[in-house]
């Protein structure tokens, strides 16, 4: 499963508790500082065909951009080029789907959801643990188009 061939993941930090809709170009680049990179290494990344990986490290290339103009945007907005190095992540989708909707719920209770359900967040988590597949789980969660996911770390 190649992660750099931009498509629609769900990433779950459990650094964080936090859960977001990414979309897989955010692991060519970064504004974080290195020390909140650091709290992405753990994180579990699902795709709807029903790969896991687990983030094992994070490391930055330098700044992002291929020509010098683009460098120097980077170095004004503090944009980097990273690496992201992934492992795979022997999870079930049975713990999978448990602890998407453990996430969920966290979300649903947070000050600034990633997530908004038109049905309760009962019912959404009811749903993700009795779901068969994790392409039904990107379908419960109304998972958003490419452009509107998380796109840098």
């Amino acid at each position: 499963m190649d992660v750099h061939n931009y498509d629609v993941a769900l990433m779950v930090i459990p650094e964080k508790k936090e859960i977001y809709p990414i979309s897989t170009f955010a692991f060519n680049i970064a504004q974080s500082s290195k020390p909140n990179l650091k709290k992405y290494i753990g994180s579990l990344v699902f795709f709807k065909d029903g790969g896991v990986k687990k983030i094992s490290s994070i490391g930055r290339k330098g700044f992002y951009g291929r020509s010098m103009i683009e460098k120097l945007k980077s170095y004004l907005v503090g944009a980097y080029d990273i690496e992201v190095q992934f492992q795979n992540a022997p999870v079930s989708f049975l713990e999978a789907s448990s602890l998407i909707a453990d996430y969920i719920v966290l979300d649903a209770n947070s000050n600034n959801p990633s997530f908004e359900f038109s049905m309760g967040v009962d019912m959404v988590e009811s749903s993700l643990r009795s779901s068969k597949a994790m392409e039904e789980v990107f379908e419960i969660l109304s998972m958003p188009k490419l452009e509107d996911c998380l796109d840098i770390l």
